[in-house]
């Protein structure tokens, strides 16, 4: 499918309407990329979840740090913690240390130890000044202000859970992390129902090739000691699952991912949908990771938000 990548050691698709596609030959031949007339079809920037646990990060950014605190001026990027992602929230807050520390708390969020995190003591007035600082008119925060710091303290005490379901760790070695998938059939990219929801692969394919976006802040992606990855037709029923490996491309296929920045998909597996889709029409994913800090990682886990695991699923389409 991709032959003509190996051609190419940059690529680069702007997010921007009306872009321009860039291209760094290794070669004075003119190539043609099979991908100049794609549109993306999916706006990973704005995605909406869909009715996300209250307690999880997922619900606390959708009901409570997207609407009332990402503010223009306030948690919008111009200082953390930043506001504008799931992605961001959560790698603002958990085991980071406040910028203004007035009570000496060590953390933003501290897991499981909710009176303990600076969090808490500005929602709850303990600091000042009290948080939120404004509100924007949409806001439902004066509405819901008890249940939603409640469910903000509930998350803490749960142990902060990520939207994977991991939970952090203060001095433990760094994570694999999920960036996106896609799916294509020749030069074409398979599309989604909507944001979260599953692949849509039509019956008549004989065969797909699945792309994988994942990063480690320590390892170059081809030195895992192991990554496979499982297909099941229950939400959760991965323990019996074989795995397959996935395939290391030598240079990477360029896209949007989940969070909406342009990402490197270096891992990829071809499946063959009449072998795959035996009795089922509806196949989840789990992909699994080896490396010297962490023997076995699973992303995601059983405790990820539902988006995450809709996200990482196929359909057939007959």
């Amino acid at each position: 499918m991709l032959s003509w990548i190996n051609k190419y050691a940059i690529w680069i698709i702007p997010l921007t309407l009306g872009g321009i596609l860039f291209f760094q030959s290794c070669s004075d031949k003119e190539e043609i990329n099979p991908f100049d007339e794609t549109t993306p079809g999916q706006d990973t920037v704005n995605f909406q979840l869909n009715d996300p646990d209250p307690n999880s990060i997922a619900g606390l950014f959708v009901n409570i740090f997207q609407s009332t605190c990402a503010n223009v001026a306030c948690h919008d990027g111009t200082f953390e913690p930043d506001f504008r992602t799931i992605e961001s929230s959560y790698n603002t807050m958990v085991y980071q240390k406040p910028i203004k520390n007035d009570g000496n708390y060590q953390y933003r969020v501290h897991p499981g130890k909710p009176d303990q995190s600076i969090l808490i003591a500005r929602i709850d007035g303990i600091i000042n000044p009290p948080m939120p600082f404004q509100l924007e008119p949409d806001s439902d925060w004066l509405q819901n202000k008890e249940e939603y710091i409640q469910n903000i303290r509930t998350w803490i005490e749960n142990g902060a859970p990520d939207i994977m379901g991991n939970l952090p760790s203060e001095n433990a070695a760094p994570l694999p992390g999920f960036r996106g998938m896609m799916a294509y059939q020749n030069d074409m990219e398979l599309s989604r129902q909507n944001d979260w929801s599953s692949i849509i692969i039509p019956s008549e394919f004989d065969s797909v090739q699945l792309f994988f976006a994942v990063t480690h802040s320590e390892l170059e992606v081809h030195l895992f000691d192991e990554q496979n990855i499982r297909f099941s037709a229950e939400t959760n029923g991965f323990q019996q699952a074989v795995s397959h490996p996935l395939e290391v491309l030598p240079v990477p296929l360029m896209s949007r991912g989940l969070y909406g920045d342009e990402e490197k998909y270096y891992q990829r597996i071809t499946i063959w949908p009449p072998d795959f889709f035996e009795t089922e029409d509806k196949l989840y994913l789990r992909l699994y990771f080896a490396d010297s800090g962490h023997p076995f990682t699973e992303i995601p886990t059983n405790e990820a938000a539902y988006d995450i695991k809709s996200y990482l699923s196929l359909v057939l389409s007959h």
